[in-house]
Formats: C-alpha cells, structure tokens, sequence
C-alpha cells in the first residue's frame, strides 16, 4: 500500500460504509474505493466535501445486481483520488442527490437519469440533459451480457494479468452468528457454529461476494 493510501485510511475512517478498500493507484486509478448504502451516501459525501474533496463525475454500469452508480472525487492540494460505489436495484432505481453539496453534481445526475433512469431524490430538476424530453429508452440499460459487481472488481496485475481482490474477512467484533452468510455461500468457506463469530476459509472462498452482499450486520469486509 502507498504512503497515501495508508494516509487516506486513516483519513476516511469516519465514512460509514459497507467496504472500504486501498489500492494502488498506478494500477487501478484510484488510492480509495468504498461501498456505501443509500442511507450512507450523503454523510461520506458530505464528509468529502469537508475535506476538500472536489466531484469528477458520476457514472453508471449496468450490472446483475442493479445499477452501479460510480463517484470519482479529488483534491487539489494533494493526490488521494476516492471512489464512492453505490447499486440500486433494477426494480427501484433511486438514490439520493448529492447536488445539495456538490451543485456540479446536477448535469452528472441528470445524464444517469438520461441513460440509465435513475432518480435522484431531492434533485432541483430532474430533467433529461442530452436526450429528447419524450425518449422513454435508456440506451446504457442491457438487454443481456451483465456482469456482477464481483466480476469487475479487478485490475491490471505486475504482468497485465488482473489480479484479483486479497480476499474477504469476517469481523468478530460485528459478526452475530446468524449463519445467514453460511446459507448463501455457494461454496460453504464460511466456518463457525451459530451465535458465535463466523470465519472464512480461505483456501475454499472464490470471492463471489454472496455473504458480503447479504450480510445484514456489515460484518464482511473486502482485504
């Protein structure tokens, strides 16, 4: 890890998030790359932008899950470029605006909504920015061909290969033991009796982040 991600690891420690993980940014474009909910969107916004965090942009993927929304942010008095990582379900594709404390942030939602039909919350005009008022299609939304978040979540390796995530952990700290995690891990690498911390073997775990994503205490972390 460089000396600024280890720098912005402590930094952001305050964001509340599902993950947070710190790379290296020659290889992945970025120092810091973390998950949040909905609810959790406007707090590490806001906490940004207390920090001096400009907004790049705001993208979008069209994966399994929902929609991948994608917030770069940047300084200019120091390199520690950040990204925020939030899905909303196909079926209820809504997440809150962030224009109230980035107003740059308006045209970039509105293209998501040009594109992908997502509704920003509380946006002051939620109004198509490049396609025509009366376009009913989403033109970035996939018929077929989506990826998971999971199969994306790789960079370029020392070779050119993509080198794959370290691996996931378990916090004993949050962990309940409710065996949830265990149910949906295709591969039974979640180990521990109920009610009791859980662990995950590492030799069997193939990353496909099932008991990250449904974990309901956030007690699975990526490495």
């Amino acid at each position: 890890m460089s000396k600024t991600s280890e720098n912005l690891a402590r930094d952001l420690e305050p964001i509340r998030c599902r993950t947070k993980s710190f790379g290296e940014y020659d290889r992945s474009g970025y120092h810091a790359d973390l998950s949040v909910e909905p609810v959790e969107l406007l707090q590490a916004v806001g906490f940004l932008f207390e920090k001096g965090y400009f907004l790049e942009d705001i993208s979008g993927v069209d994966v399994t899950e929902g929609i991948l929304l994608v917030y770069h942010f940047d300084r200019y008095d120091e390199s520690g470029r950040v990204v925020l990582r939030l899905t909303v379900p196909h079926e209820a594709k809504k997440a809150p605006s962030i224009s109230s404390i980035f107003s740059g942030a308006d045209w970039h939602e509105r293209e998501c909504f040009d594109f992908f039909g997502v509704e920003f919350e509380n946006h002051p005009g939620l109004k198509p920015l490049l396609l025509p008022d009366d376009m009913k299609l989403r033109p970035l939304l996939k018929v077929e061909g989506r990826k998971s978040i999971s199969a994306l979540q790789y960079s370029p390796g020392e070779e050119g290969k993509a080198a794959a995530p370290k691996g996931l952990r378990i916090d004993p700290e949050k962990c309940k033991g409710c065996g949830l995690c265990k149910k949906k891990c295709p591969v039974q690498a979640i180990e521990g009796e109920k009610k009791k911390p859980h662990t995950i073997n590492q030799e069997l775990c193939i990353q496909c982040m099932e008991c990250l994503n449904n974990c309901k205490f956030k007690s699975i972390e990526a490495l």
